[in-house]
């Protein structure tokens, strides 16, 4: 049986991998002709970068730990909510052909990938804050569904152009946040 923090790390991991879901599909919807190996350099390309930055993060968190011992919880709640919050709104206000790039510019594609990876430095900065106890285990979680997230993205995209279905995984995944800072406020 999983234990709460194990449970907390792979929602999180699943929540955020909802807005890189619909980046995915995004970039199906644009590579033509489908080639397995790019989509696998597409989703190697996101897990490095996501993997990075939510080390970094983490890393970052557990060092101000200690500064703001006080503080700690409450900051790590306000970045997991703001998180959800943003990704919530971002749902409203995007439609789905303004987020689709061309996965044949590595540096273009490179730049989405650090973009996307915001998302994670908040929220893995505010896991950093919240467990100061856990290493790296939840960053590996992370960077799994990231990985698969993406292939699937991009598989799905290119085979099916489903407009909805993105945007509906991001808002699920700003909901399922909401949700865990919530519960870890209460808790």
């Amino acid at each position: 049986m999983m234990s709460e923090p194990n449970i907390i790390f792979a929602l999180v991991a699943l929540a955020l991998s909802g807005d890189l879901l619909f980046l995915a599909i995004g970039a199906g919807v644009t590579l033509h002709p489908y080639s397995k190996k790019t989509n696998l350099s597409v989703a190697l390309t996101f897990a490095l970068v996501h993997f990075l930055m939510a080390s970094f993060a983490l890393f970052i968190g557990h060092l101000f730990f200690g500064f703001i011992l006080e503080f700690a919880r409450y900051a790590g709640l306000f970045l997991l909510a703001f998180t959800a919050l943003k990704f919530i709104f971002e749902t409203n206000k995007i439609k789905n052909h303004n987020r689709t790039f061309f996965v044949e510019d590595k540096r273009i594609l490179l730049g989405v990938s650090v973009a996307s990876s915001f998302n994670s430095l908040f929220v893995y900065l505010a896991i950093g804050l919240l467990f100061p106890a856990i290493r790296f285990s939840p960053v590996y979680i992370y960077t799994a569904v990231v990985f698969l997230s993406v292939l699937f993205g991009v598989f799905i995209g290119n085979k099916y152009r489903p407009e909805r279905f993105g945007r509906f995984s991001k808002y699920l995944g700003g909901l399922v946040l909401l949700f865990l800072s919530i519960y870890l406020l209460i808790k």
